[in-house]
């Protein structure tokens, strides 16, 4: 399959992940070294809660998630791209099971779209109950006549199938109602055991699907992927971004010629507006000539989320996941203890790159809090949301239309000075008899000079080149070229 055909083509991926705090770091640098970008990601096994399904999250995705009510770990999640349309849907089904469900429904062109499931049955539970569940949820109107794709960690090995009645059930009930795994090797290896856990269960008749394992130590499951042949809708024709380039020379240039510049044509003006166009038309003019603005195509799939992960870093991931491979197509001790010592050094170098990353920007944002605290939230990935409402009791009544508490907030501020100056009693004693006399002669102007005026504005933010060279003109030849000081 050709790269452009890889690109445009329907792609998705399912990892139960045992834990996305933990482990998206990793997730996301396997993401960053692929050639393509998957449009549909499914999770299980997130670990979130209600206050964290926030932080499921990443530039140029949508994010549904669903989190364990009752008890910790569990936890679904679907991640769309960003450029399909898609929106969540009810099964309207009454569970007997514990089973953990997410059912999205995504848009790939005019009158055509596939519904995306995410299920988790947790270890342990009811198996037969579970069968009973997911036949609900397979035969219910959200799922009949739909092309589905249903993503999942079912704990129920299918390469026991011949020997386990539930799971014997389980794959029964999938065919009986048009659905096939498209995964038959297994999903979860360890020293002593290999399973096929993990799936990706399919009706569709009408797509060509290449699917498989991706071998990467994620988790203690590997994600497992299906390509179909379905064009989905392109993006935009990506537009041209405009930037400057900006070299040490260019800017030693642009110096020089401010230094040289007399402005004898600006100074000659009468009329201040004169003076500051033609101030301004001559340094646009000599901004634009010392840094060109250029034109580039953005790049589409390939946006690194770490700044920290280098090409030569992104490499050494890479290695690390083909010794990981080779380790668990042999099982051999030697590969194993390779492969190891290779992870764990690998690990070190990324947490030394990523501190290192933190700490020069910290040091670059100590003057500035709110770009501080930005830092501070990249780096505990944490995101801050803005669509909650706290409830809010209004007239013995719970309220929590976000609106309605905005008006009642607005209402009770508006009219508090006119509440609190009614309370205030009237008294007979002026203002004034609490004022003392005048004094004609209690302000003093000192004389200013140039050193002051230069000291000023040399203690202005520099927040930018232009500004820097805005604050250097004011300088060097307006303020000291108009104005003569005694």
């Amino acid at each position: 399959m050709d790269s452009n055909t890889l690109q445009t083509n329907l792609k998705i991926i399912h990892l139960n992940i045992r834990s996305y705090g933990k482990n998206q770091p990793n997730f996301w640098t396997l993401m960053e070294n692929l050639k393509s970008k998957f449009h549909i990601i499914v999770f299980t096994e997130t670990w979130s809660t209600l206050d964290t399904e926030e932080l499921i999250t990443y530039p140029g995705y949508k994010t549904y998630a669903k989190s364990r009510v009752n008890g910790i770990r569990g936890g679904v999640a679907i991640l769309i791209d960003d450029s399909l349309h898609s929106h969540p849907v009810d099964c309207k089904c009454s569970f007997v099971s514990e089973v953990e469900h997410l059912m999205i429904s995504v848009s790939l062109k005019a009158n055509s779209s596939v519904l995306i499931g995410s299920v988790y049955r947790p270890p342990g539970s009811d198996p037969y109950k579970f069968n009973t569940d997911m036949l609900a949820l397979l035969n219910s109107t959200v799922c009949l006549n739909k092309v589905c794709y249903i993503c999942g960690d079912f704990n129920l090995n299918l390469m026991n199938y011949a020997s386990h009645a539930p799971t014997n059930e389980f794959l029964n009930n999938m065919f009986s109602s048009g659905f096939r795994p498209l995964i038959t090797c297994p999903t979860r290896l360890t020293g002593h055991s290999s399973t096929l856990i993990d799936n990706i269960f399919s009706n569709a008749l009408s797509y060509k699907e290449n699917s498989g394992i991706l071998y990467a130590d994620i988790s203690d499951h590997l994600p497992i992927f299906v390509i179909l042949d379905c064009k989905i809708r392109l993006l935009p024709k990506p537009k041209l971004v405009s930037f400057r380039i900006k070299s040490e020379q260019a800017s030693i240039n642009f110096h020089t010629f401010i230094e040289n510049e007399t402005w004898d044509d600006a100074f000659a003006a009468t009329k201040p507006d004169d003076i500051l166009t033609l101030i301004n038309d001559k340094l646009s003019s000599a901004y634009n000539n010392y840094f060109p603005l250029k034109q580039a195509k953005p790049r589409r799939f390939k946006t690194i989320h770490k700044p920290w992960l280098s090409v030569s870093l992104l490499k050494s991931c890479k290695k690390k996941n083909k010794l990981y491979k080779n380790y668990l197509k042999t099982g051999s001790p030697d590969l194993l203890k390779k492969y190891s010592k290779y992870k764990n050094k690998l690990t070190d170098i990324l947490r030394k790159a990523e501190k290192q990353y933190y700490a020069s920007k910290l040091e670059i944002y100590k003057d500035n809090l709110k770009e501080l605290w930005g830092v501070l939230k990249e780096a505990l990935h944490q995101k801050v949301s803005y669509n909650r409402s706290i409830p809010l009791r209004i007239n013995d009544k719970i309220v929590e239309d976000p609106l309605t508490i905005a008006n009642t907030f607005n209402a009770y501020f508006a009219t508090l000075g006119e509440k609190m100056a009614a309370k205030i009693l009237p008294s007979p004693v002026s203002h004034q008899a609490y004022l003392k006399e005048p004094l004609i002669n209690s302000m003093f102007l000192t004389p200013t000079n140039e050193i002051e005026i230069q000291n000023i504005i040399a203690e202005f933010k520099k927040t930018s080149l232009l500004a820097y060279l805005i604050y250097l003109l004011i300088l060097l030849n307006v303020l000291l070229s108009v104005y003569h000081f005694p």
